[in-house]
């Protein structure tokens, strides 16, 4: 069936598809970094003052925050009312968000964050489950691809555009106004996601839509991306219940867990959300947020200077994207459980170098590399696997429940970061994250089960077996 259907979707409309998509993963990542190299300018718009050191902590944590929330909400309205409407209510969040962060008042400001995050929240949870429902089988991994490539441009766009903001004299040059364009942004973006949505982009995802029972609706939404006789055999396999990118569509109802049997632990559902849940805290814990959401501040911190420790943030989000291509491949053909042990031992030496630095005085290239080596090796294992591993182990309401765990664990660790650097300093803490990635690596070794090479099927029989 699978070389049958070969070469038989309508190549640009797929791509066209999955890009309008992916453009909720460009948001996502570019929220995350949009805050990190404008602190300063934001800092004096809005007159904080003595208080800066107070409100950039709490400002970056509402983001988290809010994708915690967005997360949940959106684990559960996709099952009502599709993807597609989702995506449209973050994107109509998000236009709003860029609007009430640039009114010059710090609690519109915070408003702003907020319902950024929760628009991301929505995000990370929608954009790779629509690309995957969207894309025929023989391209999947290919056009899945693209939410990790665009999460990487929104980060390098956010990095980048802050490389002609002034570094000083904040409150008098005129170009400390540019933030207020990198905010707008944002709401560009999604305006235009948005009008894709409605202009072109009319139709659910097709699985959604037989699983809901709407069979006309389905095979109209098929046709947009296939030829006729194409998507009436894609058609059939989705209304039989037989395998679509590697799962199968009843199967979510079959194995989906109730919010009782999580939270009471029952028979099936410990080992699966145990799991799930550990990847996500450890992920966050791994200090990716605190490197992320104060790149800058650290780099300056190593004797950087302001206009240098931007360049090498921006640097970052190059690293990131060149990891994306380079590093990728291995996750499918090493096996997740390999790559998650030895990623996180290789970040864990990393942070542990840079806690050693701090401490010595050992300052601009070389922390600055091992920073970068950090970001390669977290591109590369638990920034994806995370979110792969979690999808291929756990049903919505199991996935859902962690990845607002996921950022709940971020807004703590972007909320305290700055506050546990001033009590202990920058070396020990460096040195808090380096033991959460080698205890991870230590847990992953031993509790984790490969899944190279699975069905969706076995992967979730075999969980359901294990305590």
């Amino acid at each position: 069936m699978e070389k049958s259907l070969k070469k038989h979707y309508k190549k640009p409309k797929v791509w066209f598809s999955a890009f309008n998509a992916a453009l909720g993963s460009l948001l996502f990542s570019y929220n995350i970094g949009v805050f990190t190299s404008c602190q300063p300018c934001v800092s004096a718009a809005l007159n904080w003052g003595n208080d800066k050191d107070t409100y950039i902590p709490i400002m970056s944590a509402l983001l988290p925050l809010g994708a915690m929330f967005g997360a949940l909400f959106s684990g559960y309205m996709a099952k009502f009312i599709g993807r597609r409407q989702n995506l449209i209510i973050a994107d109509l969040i998000i236009i709003i968000a860029s609007i009430a962060s640039i009114i010059p008042y710090t609690l519109s400001f915070g408003i702003g964050r907020f319902l950024s995050g929760f628009s991301i929240g929505n995000f990370s949870m929608l954009c790779p489950l629509y690309i995957n429902e969207i894309s025929p089988i023989e391209i999947t991994g290919r056009i899945g691809s693209m939410v990790m490539l665009f999460g990487c441009l929104g980060t390098l766009f956010a990095f980048s555009f802050a490389l002609i903001l002034p570094t000083s004299d904040y409150n008098n040059d005129p170009l400390n106004n540019i933030w207020i364009a990198m905010f707008l942004f944002q709401g560009l973006v999604a305006l235009i996601q948005l009008i894709l949505f409605l202009t072109i982009f009319k139709h659910e995802t097709a699985p959604w839509l037989a699983n809901k029972g709407y069979k006309d609706q389905a095979q109209r939404s098929l046709k947009f991306l296939y030829y006729e006789e194409y998507a009436k055999q894609v058609f059939e396999r989705i209304d039989n219940s037989s395998k679509i990118n590697d799962s199968e569509i009843n199967l979510e109802n079959n194995y989906d867990f109730t919010y009782k049997e999580i939270f009471t632990c029952a028979k099936g559902t410990t080992k699966a959300m145990r799991v799930g849940v550990l990847i996500s805290v450890i992920q966050q814990f791994a200090g990716i947020n605190a490197i992320m959401m104060y790149a800058t501040t650290i780099f300056n911190e190593f004797g950087s200077g302001v206009f240098m420790a931007r360049v090498f943030t921006t640097v970052t989000g190059i690293v990131k994207l060149l990891a994306v291509f380079g590093l990728l491949p291995l996750i499918d053909s090493v096996g997740r459980r390999t790559v998650l042990v030895f990623g996180c031992i290789a970040m864990g030496i990393c942070l542990g170098a840079m806690g050693f630095f701090s401490m010595y005085k050992v300052y601009f290239v070389i922390p600055f590399l091992a920073i970068e080596m950090y970001l390669a090796f977290f591109v590369v294992s638990i920034g994806p696997i995370c979110w792969v591993y979690s999808g291929e182990i756990l049903p919505s309401r199991g996935m859902s429940i962690c990845t607002g765990i996921n950022w709940f664990s971020a807004f703590i660790v972007v909320l305290f970061f700055p506050f546990v650097v001033k009590v202990i300093g920058l070396s020990y803490t460096f040195w808090i994250f380096t033991a959460f990635n080698l205890g991870g690596a230590l847990y992953f070794k031993f509790d984790m089960i490969e899944t190279k090479g699975l069905a969706k099927k076995d992967i979730r029989e075999l969980f359901a077996s294990r305590r």
